[in-house]
């Protein structure tokens, strides 16, 4: 997962609660000739769509963790641990009714922990009907877990077995509780030992401080079709679809979904598509969604796609949609280029009630770049009924064009702080 999506996502809320403090009761800027202060409403739309223009890669905050971080042993769980290993404190073995058996044993663990592994088995067909292990690792924590049939909770055999095991762990170290699960099979070959061919079907995870949860999330294939998210083998990969749900330590309650192209491991895993909500209350909120072109509202690397971006605080109402071009290294946020830039800003209260820009740099723009080269069209709303407009060009960051409001045009120049250094009429 990107583990700094918290700070990101407060960065906005900082954002937008500074601009809804700032921006409510405009002061006059500095410089430019003796003109009428309305002109100064389009230099401050524009310093604010510029500021925002160098920071707009959603992307950075797609989670994409639900590889090897939903995968916990596998394979290993089953067939290297059924068997008794090294370093053996305690074992034993009985008979149960109709041809079950049951072992058990304690030995030491990699981490200089200790495992106690339980197992019903029916030795004529290799049946397992139980699989259980607990373990204390050296660091505090105690891990169980357990192997069964995710349709009967019954038992599966370790080789020739065709159906889906699911594993599920749970792990306690203080006041931290995590649950994960995972449904696999054994692959075509229908034997655990050859991890290589195992495949995953669907995973799942849980992080509770203590009654709460913080963290939960989930991993299907896409669609669901009855497909595996993929073979174990180095390389394979499926396409995902990851449901997240977080408390953030703000207070805010953050759902996600995100497409995916999985992988294995969770560094070569990238997005396709995106949506999120983190919401603090019914009038403080963000809304971000990632679509692209394809049929399936997805996006390929090196595929233009749409970003949209809704910030509420209180009556305020911010939405920016940006297009770009994506990278064509889908592992990359750094390759994405901005093509199309449009903010709107609604204010409840303020003498300003109404801001748009829209913007076209001259070339695509490096994610971090600010926009100081292209076309640019303004439009202001004033509490007074005011209507003002500018449509220009951005070169050098001073932008230069002509202004219309209802009764009165002109020209105007602009810098990108929003100083009118000079107009005509």
């Amino acid at each position: 997962m990107n583990s700094n999506r918290p700070s990101l996502v407060g960065g906005f809320l900082a954002s937008l609660l500074a601009w809804s403090c700032t921006t409510s009761t405009p002061e006059r800027s500095a410089g430019g000739e003796d003109f009428p202060n309305t002109l100064e409403a389009l230099g401050r739309a524009l310093a604010e769509g510029v500021d925002s223009s160098a920071a707009w890669n959603g992307l950075d905050e797609a989670s994409t963790g639900a590889g090897s971080s939903v995968y916990p042993d596998s394979s290993g769980a089953i067939a290297g641990r059924l068997a008794v290993g090294e370093c053996v404190e305690d074992s034993g073995a009985g008979l149960l009714p109709g041809g079950w058996a049951w072992m058990r044993s304690t030995r030491c663990a990699d981490d200089g922990g200790i495992l106690r592994d339980s197992m019903v088995i029916r030795p004529s067909d290799s049946l397992i009907r139980l699989f259980v292990q607990d373990s204390t690792g050296s660091n505090g924590l105690v891990r169980r877990l357990d192997i069964f049939r995710p349709d009967t909770g019954d038992g599966f055999r370790q080789k020739g077995w065709s159906g889906l095991v699911r594993i599920e762990t749970i792990g306690i170290r203080g006041r931290w509780r995590s649950r994960g699960e995972v449904v696999l099979d054994a692959g075509p070959d229908l034997d655990w030992d050859t991890e290589s061919d195992n495949r995953l079907w669907r995973g799942g995870h849980l992080t509770l401080r203590g009654s709460d949860t913080t963290d939960s999330w989930t991993v299907v294939p896409w669609p669901e079709t009855g497909a595996p998210l993929w073979e174990v083998a180095s390389g394979d990969s499926g396409t995902a679809f990851l449901r997240r749900k977080q408390f953030l330590p703000s207070g805010a309650v953050r759902t996600e979904g995100s497409l995916l192209t999985i992988f294995r491991h969770d560094s070569l895993n990238y997005p396709r598509r995106f949506h999120s909500e983190t919401i603090w209350s019914p009038t403080l909120w963000i809304l971000q969604s990632i679509t692209g072109s394809r049929p399936d509202s997805s996006f390929r690397p090196g595929d233009t796609a749409i970003y949209l971006r809704r910030r509420q605080a209180a009556q305020d109402t911010l939405r920016e949609e940006i297009r770009f071009l994506a990278s064509p290294d889908p592992r990359d946020r750094r390759g994405d280029r901005l093509l199309q830039f449009r903010r709107i800003r609604f204010h409840s209260s303020g003498t300003e009630r109404f801001a748009l820009l829209d913007a076209t740099p001259a070339g695509p723009l490096d994610p971090g770049t600010p926009f100081t080269e292209g076309k640019v069209n303004l439009v202001v709303e004033r509490a007074d009924g005011e209507h003002l407009t500018f449509t220009g060009e951005m070169a050098g960051g001073i932008a230069t064009g002509r202004w219309t409001s209802r009764t009165d045009s002109g020209t105007v120049v602009l810098d990108s702080r929003g100083r009118v250094l000079s107009t005509s009429r």
